[in-house]
């Protein structure tokens, strides 16, 4: 009987907390100037590489502007779905602009609800729920994630994978059960953007292995052989990706500045780390495809050490505080996994991403 009631309480705090999620979201993409008539509902590349302006003329035209294979399922819905509701609207031109904001709102709201119920489910205090669900609304990265854009999905997606996984380590779930939601998940992930696949995938493999002890003679040659693969593919992509419709636009973003500039990767990681929770105020230049005006963290100059202003400063210092507490205990492995993913993202964006032209190998811009 109490098991049930807490079911209950977990999904009455889910649809809350996504409830909640939404209605913000959709709000700020308004406040950010996504708006009929507005640069930001228009064209790309105004708020940051943010491509709202064509996933909004996709709904009202009913075109695919998406990458080829890329966003798959986006690609296909995007124009199509919305495209339907958007013309049942006397004013289609209006409408695509506030159908295409719902939509994203609601998938970041859904992944978001049911990762907090997931929370309320393994014993989470309301006031912790309500705390973390606070911290993340205001982050920076909710400007991205409100967007009208694949971000907003993988935004709501990600957490939702890794809510399943919570459930599964904390005896709510079979393991079972959980490795065919985690399955399709990566599914559904790799059809919104191919890369999001890895962490369902990554979660899949952390279950599987749980309990297991791999013998390192075993293990060093797997880890050896999945390096040498990984080399491999990036120098393939990089000599021949312009041969592939999906291939050729990993090789436009293949900048590799690890190995070129690992000072500035250092930088960069330091960023990366603080920036999507407290982030400095964006500058304004044309470090993108266009050459068109665009918010952007990273000038054609060099990116800054510290842009922090003393509010923010104290604001990432006690971010930084935070992150280090939650990872404290990183032999527990909910938290081991989750270092993986953000050791892995560190290190990934600073061989592979969308950078701007002071970046080593490229001058060409940035896009999607």
């Amino acid at each position: 009987m109490e098991s049930s009631s807490n079911h209950r309480a977990a999904v009455r705090f889910g649809l809350a907390a996504g409830t909640g999620a939404a209605i913000w979201l959709f709000l700020l993409s308004g406040w950010l100037g996504v708006q009929p008539g507005q640069p930001a509902a228009l064209r790309s590349d105004v708020i940051f590489q943010c491509d709202a302006g064509q996933r909004i003329d996709d709904t009202l035209m009913g075109t695919n502007s998406f990458g080829i294979g890329t966003h798959f399922l986006l690609g296909k819905t995007w124009p199509h779905a919305l495209g339907f509701f958007n013309r049942q609207f006397p004013n289609p031109a209006v409408a695509a602009v506030y159908i295409s904001r719902i939509a994203a709102a609601l998938g970041a709201g859904v992944g978001l609800g049911f990762f907090f119920g997931c929370l309320a489910r393994i014993g989470w205090s309301r006031r912790k729920r309500i705390a973390a669900l606070a911290f993340l609304l205001a982050s920076s990265y909710q400007v991205i994630a409100c967007l009208p854009d694949h971000f907003a999905f993988s935004s709501g997606l990600l957490p939702a994978c890794y809510g399943v996984y919570l459930l599964t380590i904390h005896s709510l779930l079979s393991k079972k059960t959980a490795l065919r939601w985690l399955v399709g998940l990566a599914f559904l992930a790799a059809s919104i953007c191919l890369t999001n696949a890895l962490w369902p995938a990554l979660l899949a493999l952390a279950l599987k292995l749980e309990g297991s002890r791999i013998d390192w003679r075993f293990a060093v040659p797997i880890a050896i052989a999945g390096i040498v693969g990984f080399a491999v593919l990036v120098k393939v992509i990089e000599r021949h990706g312009h041969l592939w419709p999906v291939t050729w636009q990993a090789k436009h973003w293949l900048h590799l500045r690890l190995v070129d500039a690992p000072a500035d990767a250092l930088l960069r990681m330091g960023r990366g780390i603080i920036d999507p929770a407290v982030a400095p105020s964006p500058d304004l230049d044309t470090n993108n495809l266009h050459a068109v005006p665009m918010l952007t963290f990273e000038p054609s100059e060099a990116m800054p050490l510290w842009p922090f202003d003393p509010y923010r400063t104290i604001a990432a210092i006690i971010w930084l505080l935070a992150l280090g507490w939650s990872l404290s205990d990183v032999r527990t492995p909910e938290v081991k996994w989750l270092a993986i993913w953000i050791a892995w993202n560190l290190i990934f964006h600073n061989l592979w991403g969308d950078d701007s032209s002071s970046t080593p190998r490229t001058t060409a811009g940035r896009s999607r």
